[in-house]
């Protein structure tokens, strides 16, 4: 369950709570991940905007995913990624830790190729090329889903690089409608969206998302919940 959950969140790890600081800051996002009631997550990311290698302006993504159990950190990401102007993937450098395992990636997507380097300690670097035209998304961005789905019952699909088998999946995000959702007792409007599981691609995990802004409001799958940080 919770390896799943670490890979689920290797994409869509992008949830955001827009807060609007200094020129280049879009986003500043810290959300808490609770199992059966517990908290064993933390999401952090930052979107900033930047200028790509050939000059055109972009993106630039920083994001955290940590699992724990008490002090010891089971599962661990670490990414640094390069967006273009609709959220596909110009090149990225990620590390990823599994208990006391350590992999890193440099991932850049350049003349219909994708290219991926893994490192892991003690071994030779694998390095894999994939050839695909058009853009390709390693992160799933709420903004993005939420420019391009407007009417109840729509649906796209994007193309998601899975990068540590190297291999590209069909995701299919779909906007089920506005609901209502509980936090603390007190009813919240909100968009409801259903995001395929790369992993899992039968399952969908729940996103809520602000109806007036595309900020999150909450995620859901199973039994594990995520909320906004309170403090």
């Amino acid at each position: 369950m919770q390896v799943n959950v670490f890979w689920r969140f290797a994409l869509s790890s992008t949830l955001a709570l827009l807060l609007m600081s200094c020129s280049n800051n879009l986003m500043e996002t810290r959300l808490d991940g609770f199992d059966k009631g517990k908290r064993t997550m933390k999401l952090e990311y930052t979107l900033d905007k930047a200028k790509l290698p050939d000059g055109q302006g972009g993106f630039k993504l920083q994001t955290l995913f940590h699992l724990a159990q008490g002090d010891k950190v089971t599962m661990k990401t670490t990414r640094t990624a390069m967006l273009n102007q609709d959220y596909s993937l110009s090149h990225t450098t990620a590390e990823k830790q599994v208990n006391k395992d350590f992999t890193n990636f440099e991932t850049r997507a350049e003349n219909g190729k994708v290219i991926i380097k893994k490192m892991i300690a003690g071994k030779e670097p694998e390095i894999s090329e994939i050839e695909h035209q058009g853009p390709i998304y390693i992160e799933l961005h709420p903004l993005m889903y939420f420019g391009d789905l407007k009417q109840p019952g729509t649906e796209k699909t994007y193309k998601a690089l899975y990068e540590d088998k190297g291999t590209i999946h069909d995701v299919t995000i779909k906007l089920v409608g506005p609901t209502t959702i509980y936090l603390d007792s007190l009813p919240v409007p909100a968009l409801h969206y259903q995001l395929q599981s790369i992993t899992a691609p039968a399952e969908y995990d729940d996103y809520y998302l602000n109806p007036r802004t595309g900020n999150i409001i909450k995620i859901a799958f199973g039994q594990i919940e995520f909320f906004p940080r309170s403090s």
